[in-house]
């Protein structure tokens, strides 16, 4: 058996700039996940400066922007717990239309979109007691879960696998 200094648990955002980071370095490391795949929707809205420059010293950004969202689809959306249609849901924002939807459907203004899937959170701000623990460092998820508007969470992980690292 190969020993293996750094097991990196998680095979996220994080957790891919972390075994970058050190495999840069020349520290050898290994990535285990517990999901079979890629999830098909986003769990983070907005990646911040900082973020795309550690990630451009990977060379990835022009790829990554090639599998962003066009612009006119990343308004800020917010839903409205005071405002309810018959429909099931309804959300306002700056800059946007009202929208509504049921479990399946959504319309936003004269645009109509089936909903294939959807992420459901808890609006919460929790963060670990700890950081570290003997030669156990925690970094994104399993330090802090906060609302995934605004990428804060992704964001903070990355900037914290990069000062780790």
């Amino acid at each position: 058996m190969k020993h293996v200094p750094v097991i990196n648990a998680g095979a996220g955002p994080v957790g891919l700039t972390l075994s970058i980071l050190l495999s840069r370095f020349g520290i050898c490391n290994l990535v285990v996940e517990m999901r079979g795949g890629v999830s098909t929707v986003p769990r983070a809205r907005g990646i911040m400066s900082r973020t795309m420059k550690i990630w451009n010293h990977f060379g990835i950004v022009e790829e990554l922007d090639a599998l962003s969202l066009p612009p006119q689809w990343c308004r800020n959306v917010q839903r409205s717990s005071d405002s309810r249609s018959r429909s099931g849901h309804s959300w306002h924002g700056a800059g946007t239309q009202a929208c509504e939807s049921d479990d399946r459907r959504s319309r936003c203004g004269s645009f109509e979109f089936d909903l294939h899937s959807n992420y459901p959170y808890t609006l919460a701000a929790v963060v670990a007691e700890r950081l570290r623990d003997r030669r156990v460092l925690l970094v994104g998820d399993a330090v802090h879960h906060v609302s995934p508007f605004g990428g804060i969470g992704v964001n903070a992980g990355i900037h914290t696998a990069h000062n780790l690292a």
